[in-house]
């Protein structure tokens, strides 16, 4: 598990470098508890609003990119491009 959880953390790494030598804004995000997918997608709404963001370009690693599906399933208007890695869906 903990090679998995490199490999991970080695393609977020990577894709936030390369993208943001290249003018790219990026913004890491540590999102707090929410217990369902309709409270996080509203929460996650709120974050985007408040950096101003009209439409994103998310990357979402294992639990990260679930929750990118979930967000770009409810709000498809707001998501300009997904990149998955090993996402997950039930």
């Amino acid at each position: 598990t903990h090679k998995r959880y490199y490999f991970y953390w080695q393609a977020f790494f990577q894709q936030f470098v390369t993208l943001s030598s290249r003018g790219y804004r990026m913004v890491a995000v540590q999102y707090p508890a929410f217990w369902s997918h309709s409270e996080w997608v509203k929460g996650f709404d709120r974050f985007l609003d408040h950096l101003r963001v009209q439409q994103a370009h998310l990357f979402g690693a294992a639990l990260g990119g679930y929750l990118a599906l979930c967000y770009t399933q409810y709000r498809p208007a707001r998501v300009a491009s997904l990149v998955l890695c090993s996402a997950f869906i039930d």
